[in-house]
């Protein structure tokens, strides 16, 4: 029985380098592009800080009506409202996915 000795040496074709650069174009972030990002951010920050500076701390508005009418009597509270408000508050802190 005769064999071809072509097939096993010479039939295998050589696999080219499939490795890609990546060239910095346009689209390519640089680290300018990250530090720019972040002195955005920062500057937001910053900004928002100095916003939360004006607004007071508490509402005294607020504050007063509700100091009037616990005084007068007329302050009800909706105790179903309370509780479901504590329930859900202990449902999502205990059981929500994290």
């Amino acid at each position: 029985m005769k064999t071809n000795s072509t097939l096993g040496s010479g039939s295998k074709k050589k696999k080219s380098s499939s490795t890609k650069r990546i060239s910095k174009g346009k689209n390519a972030p640089s680290s300018n592009d990250s530090i720019a990002d972040a002195s955005a951010d920062a500057s937001l920050m910053q900004k928002a800080g100095e916003l939360m500076k004006t607004v007071p701390d508490v509402r005294e508005k607020k504050v007063q009506e509700l100091k009037k009418k616990i005084k007068d009597g007329s302050y009800k509270v909706d105790s179903k409202k309370v509780a479901d408000r504590l329930v859900d508050e202990h449902l999502k802190v205990n059981f929500e996915k994290k």
